[in-house]
């Protein structure tokens, strides 16, 4: 049963698209939490879409609580639902593991982020003529980096909290997108990515439709 000490106002929904890596990592958290927060898509292309109403920056995902009012980003949301919850299953309590934790995660979301920058300078630049090289050569070598830190500190993959949804998320987006064969490049990686699905339901019950 949820705790909600601080008493917080319960969750509704997280807006946000099937394929994003930022709105699995929300969902994951939730799923991992056992709350039921059910998923409203999200059109960030549709001018429509209440999105651009709830976000000013139009970016998902978007947690919109039981009063209506909204949580922002993903690691914000992740800590609103630990907190939430209330037993600190996500991350640790105020002490220095818990901001070590923090680090890596941000070093972890950024795989994503990396990833996605890569996504959209195809997507609006139409010529591959207009691709900027130095550009995407500075995106794959965060992603090179940025897994080369994970082999040498990689999290207990029986463990589920902030970081390991977060690089779960990120490792995965990357198949998706096919940015990077990290599979070959970093087998560990790849080997604590299948030891983390085994062991979170969650990452499973939040695979995209293509890989269900």
């Amino acid at each position: 049963m949820t705790a909600n000490p601080h008493n917080l106002i319960a969750p509704k929904i997280i807006r946000t698209g099937a394929l994003s890596p930022f709105g699995r990592m929300a969902r994951m958290a939730g799923h991992a939490l056992g709350l039921d927060i059910p998923m409203d898509p999200v059109d960030t292309n549709n001018p429509d879409d209440h999105i651009h109403q709830q976000n000013p920056l139009s970016k998902i995902p978007c947690m919109v609580l039981a009063d209506n009012s909204l949580i922002h980003d993903s690691t914000i949301i992740i800590h609103y639902l630990d907190a939430f919850d209330g037993q600190h299953r996500l991350l640790p309590d105020i002490s220095q593991e818990r901001f070590v934790m923090l680090t890596d995660t941000t070093i972890a979301k950024g795989i994503a982020e990396a990833g996605l920058l890569i996504v959209y300078e195809a997507r609006y630049r139409d010529n591959p003529e207009h691709h900027s090289q130095k550009f995407l050569s500075m995106q794959q070598a965060k992603l090179q980096k940025a897994m080369d830190y994970f082999v040498e500190n990689m999290p207990d993959p029986q463990q589920t909290n902030i970081l390991s949804i977060n690089l779960s998320a990120s490792l995965s987006y990357l198949d998706f997108r096919k940015q990077a064969n990290w599979r070959v490049s970093h087998p560990t990686l790849a080997d604590w990515l299948e030891k983390f699905a085994q062991s979170e339901p969650a990452y499973e019950a939040t695979k995209r439709p293509d890989d269900a």
